[in-house]
């Protein structure tokens, strides 16, 4: 989400065929949101093949319906594969949609992951450079805030914590 991200146009070729940095910024955001958003379904279809066990991975998040299948996984490999503006704030709705109806079934992760659609479906109105530094910003907040959640008493204690392994 590097917003100095510059692409220059070799000779020869005119300026409008460039994709702007602006767009790749886009293109990567959507494509990393899609991957991490696919995972659950991975999970899933190994869960089902017997290959992840039976709790399957810990953090997925939940699949509960046709929904997930019919909405989600569609706009899902929609924004991996041509993830416009449009696509994902689409696929960000929907996903806070369901982050609402899986409340309070989720990991604490999942609150984060949905201030972040939050800040995009948000900002996605005025422009994208708009959500890279408030992404990035919030990012940061949120690291100190589980650095800082980390730092308690109990986090340390060997009988307790896997921390000191």
């Amino acid at each position: 989400l590097a917003s100095s991200a510059r692409r220059t146009v070799p000779r020869g070729r005119a300026a409008s065929t460039a994709a702007s940095p602006r767009m790749e910024i886009g293109s990567a955001y959507g494509r990393l949101w899609s991957i991490q958003q696919l995972c659950p379904f991975a999970d899933a279809g190994l869960n089902a093949l017997g290959l992840l066990g039976a709790a399957g991975a810990v953090d997925a998040r939940p699949i509960l319906s046709n929904g997930d299948f019919y909405v989600r996984l569609p706009l899902c490999l929609l924004t991996l594969f041509y993830p416009t503006r449009n696509a994902l704030l689409l696929a960000h709705v929907v996903n806070l949609a369901a982050f609402c109806a899986w409340t309070p079934f989720v990991w604490d992760h999942q609150y984060w992951g949905a201030a972040t659609e939050a800040t995009f479906v948000l900002l996605s109105m005025r422009s994208e450079s708009d959500f890279v530094g408030a992404a990035r910003a919030q990012t940061a907040s949120l690291y100190l805030v589980a650095a800082f959640w980390k730092l308690t008493t109990s986090f340390l204690d060997y009988r307790t914590s896997c921390a000191t392994v």
